[in-house]
């Protein structure tokens, strides 16, 4: 799967080295997260490099695993697709949409961290160029097709976003995530 996707296999290898030295951090009273999570833009931790730093760092294990999963699942076949140069671009500008959605919409002064919003626009496009590809979610042993999955999860996030949700989940940033997903796959098919 690496060996067509060699962008997909630094990331996986860049978000575990940054959980394993948060770990390690943490050990010694010492915070990553606050130098690289995406703060509040009034906080006086905010820092304009957390739109993308966000992106490395995670929650907790299952934050991780989650992430990371879709990741390696998903993001080969976009990868293969659209090359590792266009790939590394999607990617970081799928987190950004993500970010500037999430800070637009931000209702509780928290600070986000995780890959979920370049994630979700992973999903999105790969939606576009497999839907009928089955998805499986962890635990779930049962695929599903992508035009008929993705849509459902977008739909829940719309759902808890719109509804205020307050369950600690960056819903806007998923959002935000995915439409720029989309955006760059309509680009993307539009300058072939």
């Amino acid at each position: 799967m690496f060996q067509t996707a060699p962008v997909v296999k630094k990331l996986l290898l860049l978000n575990i080295g940054l959980f394993i030295l948060q770990l390690i951090l943490k050990y010694f009273s010492m915070s990553l997260v606050g130098l690289l999570a995406l703060f509040p833009t009034n906080s006086s931790y905010y820092e304009p490099h957390q739109i993308i730093t966000h992106q490395f760092v995670h929650a907790g294990w299952l934050h991780l695993i989650l992430n990371m999963f879709a990741l390696v699942t998903i993001a080969p076949v976009v990868e293969e697709k659209i090359g590792s140069k266009k790939f590394i671009i999607f990617y970081l500008l799928c987190g950004v949409g993500a970010a500037l959605l999430h800070l637009y919409f931000l209702t509780v002064n928290m600070p986000m961290v995780g890959a979920s919003g370049a994630i979700y626009g992973m999903l999105l496009y790969f939606t576009f160029i497999k839907p009928n590809e089955k998805v499986f979610i962890l635990f779930i042993p049962i695929g599903i097709k992508a035009k008929y999955l993705i849509p459902i999860l977008l739909l829940v996030e719309i759902i808890l976003a719109t509804n205020g949700s307050n369950d600690g989940v960056g819903h806007w940033a998923h959002i935000g995530g995915a439409i720029t997903g989309t955006v760059l796959y309509l680009l993307n098919r539009e300058n072939k």
